[in-house]
């Protein structure tokens, strides 16, 4: 597309300014300088020791110094601070238009490309603008992400941590776009570059940051922490972080200066739920010695729910999201929903799992795991809150940014299809239609999805996977194969009590 090389930019400044950089002195200086006598460097002469030719002219050769037309350049940066950053708040609106307001002479190729890219990638003919059509947009996103990521992995601006940082949060929270790498790949990377810049540390003696810099350090490792954990959560996988060894001083609501007040609240309550999901992880660890043991363990659970149930009541009532009434609700509530729903989800499938393998120590096995019933309430909420979304704003980036979270709960209603209940059965059957239908939406748009799309109808039609998934997921042994048709039934069992 011609239309996307029309503004051409001069990388030679910016080589400079990258080769000055590496002395500069700090929390990394020790690890990004060079020992000697510092030389500067401000000739264009002295170019030719900048950068290795070959990246050099692989930046060009792909565009990277090149941007769209001034119109489509500002349409796009106006679709992603509308559509991406409402989720993803890593730049400050304010600042960026007014340092880029020249694009021949921004303070960051890099950011740059990655919001154009953000804003493609989010794109919606008729409500973002006018000047692209949606296969355009798709077009501009995968030519504009391909630019940013050979900035990013050729180091063009490797000694500036902020818009480093900005750009894989971005490429993290796309699904894998257009990007040839996994969310996961770029969440590994954002975890690493985080600490190796010590975003992780309390900053505020560090004299060598601005008071503008100290804060994004803190704000970009809250919204990493955030992302990072809901990834983890909904793919049902190891925390990536702890607590325990990070000393920077989270963010309040009234320090949150960069971002509006609804923003404020969904950040600081993400991050709680984020929190309490880092409690729940660990409770894994003390109920599996519980279970190999033969002791109770109920009580660790019960902790656990406490922990989710408390978080509720104390959200605020604007947060918190009511499927009955979509309208009045927000893509914060609803972000905020999902993650509830998903930690539901994941509590309550860990507790039948370990209430199969407990059960294996009793002479009468249970009749039913009440915490079975909640996988499927949790999984049904989940889809509810997606299709009343749908039809309150049709697919917006909300559903990339749920993805995740959509394909574990639809996963866990295919174990639902064989219930005896019918009106379970059909429920089942109504979300997983849902669910694939928001997949098919956005494959083009997220190539992931078509994958997410052939595991859960393979689940679904074929016996043989679906028993095997189901026997993953709850840790069955062969001499469980009893209980699976009572998983079918939701008959409680007062009387059980492990």
């Amino acid at each position: 597309m011609g239309q996307l090389s029309r503004i051409h930019l001069d990388p030679e400044p910016y080589l400079i300014q990258r080769y000055n950089q590496r002395y500069k002195n700090g929390f990394n200086g020790q690890f990004m300088s060079v020992p000697g006598k510092k030389t500067i460097i401000t000739a264009k002469q002295d170019v030719k020791i900048l950068i290795d030719e070959l990246e050099f002219n692989m930046m060009q050769t792909c565009g990277c110094f090149q941007l769209p037309s001034v119109e489509i350049c500002w349409e796009l940066v106006r679709s992603f601070f509308a559509e991406m950053m409402p989720l993803l708040p890593v730049v400050y609106e304010d600042k960026f238009m007014e340092d880029y307001k020249d694009l021949t002479n921004p303070p960051s190729i890099l950011l740059l490309q990655t919001v154009l890219y953000g804003g493609a990638f989010t794109y919606r003919p008729g409500i973002s603008g006018n000047l692209l059509t949606k296969q355009e947009a798709m077009e501009t996103a995968q030519i504009i992400g391909k630019r940013a990521r050979l900035l990013l992995e050729l180091g063009f601006e490797q000694y500036n941590p902020i818009p480093i940082m900005q750009t894989l949060l971005v490429f993290m929270s796309t699904v894998n776009g257009y990007i040839e790498k996994s969310v996961t790949d770029h969440l590994r990377q954002a975890v690493a570059c985080s600490r190796f810049y010590g975003m992780h540390l309390d900053q505020s003696d560090n004299h060598d940051l601005s008071e503008y810099e100290k804060y994004m350090y803190r704000l970009l490792w809250m919204v990493l922490q955030i992302k990072g954990q809901f990834r983890a959560l909904a793919a049902e996988s190891q925390l990536f972080f702890s607590s325990k060894d990070r000393t920077i001083k989270v963010l309040t609501k009234e320090e949150l200066y960069t971002v509006k007040p609804m923003v404020q609240d969904f950040l600081v309550w993400a991050f709680e739920i984020c929190s309490v999901a880092e409690e729940i992880d660990g409770h894994r660890v003390q109920i599996a010695a519980l279970v190999e043991s033969g002791q109770s363990y109920l009580h660790v659970f019960e902790k656990s729910e406490f922990m989710l149930r408390d978080y509720y009541s104390r959200l605020p009532s604007h947060l918190k999201y009511l499927a009955s009434d979509p309208e009045s609700q927000t893509v914060w509530s609803a972000s905020l929903h999902a993650g509830y729903c998903t930690l539901v989800l994941v509590i309550n499938t860990h507790k039948s799992s370990r209430a199969i393998q407990y059960s294996r120590r009793l002479t009468d096995m249970p009749s039913h795991f009440t915490s079975w019933q909640m996988t499927f309430d949790a999984s049904w909420s989940f889809y509810q809150l997606m299709e009343a979304e749908r039809k309150r704003c049709g697919y917006t980036y909300f559903a990339v940014y749920s993805l995740f979270g959509t394909f574990g709960s639809a996963i866990n209603m295919t174990y639902h299809l064989r219930n005896v209940d019918p009106v379970v059965r059909d429920r089942a059957k109504e979300a997983l239609e849902g669910f694939l239908r928001l997949l098919r939406a956005v494959e083009k748009l997220v190539p992931t999805a078509i994958m997410l799309q052939d595991t859960i109808t393979k689940v679904q039609e074929n016996e043989n996977y679906y028993l095997n998934m189901l026997t993953d997921t709850l840790e069955m042994e062969e001499q469980d194969k009893d209980i699976w048709d009572k998983l079918n039934q939701f008959v409680p069992d007062a009387q059980w009590q492990p």
